[in-house]
């Protein structure tokens, strides 16, 4: 069992959105476990349509039934979620009883990814339990800024845990230049994995195209190697075409 943890730098970079679409992708042919570990700001579960869960991490934490805590994703047998508290935070969680539950689960799960927020406490708790971490930035100086303090929280904390790098919302994808990224994110553990273009909604077509790129990452967290996809050029016409008939 692999346990991955899902951080970004800033609000609106896309993780809830990015964490409900990796789980699901994987979710195809393993059995994932979904953790919102946003104490106070969970939106997971409205996400996922598990909004009547009553019991929560906090609950699975301090030794409650885990058939009260773990709620399965409606239509999809192999994705499993655990919501996040509204009134508890993170230091209120007994790490050793968190761990040993995971890893009660290890048979039961391939991968158990955690919707981690940005705080420093939150993430050198989460820094002790799993095994690596996807990392979602956006390409602008303030989302970049905000990563470098994530990298910083790890490297004060001596968190050395891989981190896999995701870009979200590339507008100027033929632009985007790997070797300067690289410069930004220094580090034997630093990898970027994907750049994920800016989709103004992610409508039938577009949600086509980022699932393709969410399906890339996935197969990076199973080890295979990738080429950083590119982002689809559209005809105009034709897509005037589609619309008007003409």
């Amino acid at each position: 069992m692999e346990k991955i943890g899902i951080i970004s730098g800033k609000g609106g970079v896309g993780k809830s959105t990015f964490a409900k679409y990796i789980s699901l992708d994987l979710a195809k042919e393993e059995k994932v476990l979904l953790i919102d570990s946003d104490f106070g700001f969970r939106t997971l579960d409205l996400m996922l349509n598990a909004e009547d869960s009553i019991y929560d991490l906090y609950d699975f934490a301090n030794n409650s039934d885990d058939d009260m805590c773990i709620n399965n994703i409606e239509d999809n047998e192999n994705l499993d979620f655990i919501c996040a508290s509204q009134s508890k935070k993170v230091s209120d969680i007994d790490i050793e009883i968190l761990k040993e539950k995971f890893a009660n689960l290890s048979s039961d799960y391939k991968y158990i990814l955690v919707d981690i927020p940005r705080d420093e406490e939150s993430i050198v708790f989460w820094g002790e339990i799993l095994d690596k971490f996807i990392v979602l930035t956006e390409d602008n100086p303030v989302s970049l800024r905000l990563t470098d303090k994530i990298m910083y929280i790890f490297l004060k904390n001596k968190i050395k845990k891989d981190i896999l790098v995701v870009f979200n919302k590339i507008k100027n994808h033929k632009e985007f230049n790997l070797e300067e990224k690289y410069e930004i994110f220094m580090g034997p553990r630093v990898k970027i994995i994907s750049k994920v273009p800016y989709f103004e909604d992610l409508d039938l077509e577009n949600l086509d195209e980022f699932k393709l790129f969410i399906n890339d990452i996935s197969k990076v967290l199973k080890g295979e190697e990738i080429v950083l996809r590119e982002k689809l050029e559209r005809d105009d016409k034709g897509f005037l075409k589609k619309i008007f008939g003409k």
